[in-house]
């Protein structure tokens, strides 16, 4: 790996290290989204499979219009019939933008 890369990792890394209420913040956010959807998560990473290429880029772009950031994967990354939008949390969420994220889902669901 590049130099500049080993270094960036190994400073996460410390943060991390000096700093545990970011991964307490970061599996409280997991936790909410998790209730929320109704579905176990075991990362901060979800999927919702919506089935057609159209009716995930049509929810993506409902969310982006509401200000989130939730892209659509179609195929070839994913088979066919099974697009769907990838949720990608950090410990910089809020619970209220949790929040916001779970409403606007509803909203467009």
């Amino acid at each position: 790996l590049p130099l500049p890369v080993v270094v960036a990792a190994r400073e996460a890394l410390a943060v991390v290290r000096r700093t545990p209420q970011i991964r307490r913040d970061l599996q409280d956010r997991i936790a909410q989204l998790s209730e929320g959807l109704g579905m176990a998560l075991a990362s901060p990473i979800a999927s919702i499979v919506l089935g057609t290429e159209e009716r995930a880029l049509q929810a993506s772009a409902a969310l982006l219009e509401a200000g989130l950031l939730v892209p659509a994967i179609r195929p070839p990354t994913v088979p066919p019939e099974s697009a769907r939008l990838r949720i990608a949390l950090s410990a910089a969420h809020s619970e209220d933008d949790v929040a916001d994220l779970l409403a606007a889902l509803d909203a467009i669901s």
